[in-house]
């Protein structure tokens, strides 16, 4: 289930930082100032860099 949820997160960063335009949707966010909607993309956002530390630092301790 671990592996599952690091994955998950990963792929969830790679769509963030690639596919998606953060700081246009945060832009957007701010407009309808809804706090519920905010929440939900910071820890959507920052589960999945921390992720990506987690990720990297998995491969640099199997070497």
């Amino acid at each position: 289930m671990k592996e599952f949820l690091k994955m998950f997160l990963l792929m969830l960063s790679f769509c963030l930082i690639r596919e998606v335009k953060f700081f246009e949707i945060f832009d957007k966010l701010l407009r309808y100032q809804n706090p519920l909607i905010l929440t939900f993309w910071f820890i959507i956002y920052f589960s999945a860099s921390t992720a990506i530390i987690l990720w990297i630092e998995e491969l640099f301790q199997k070497k």
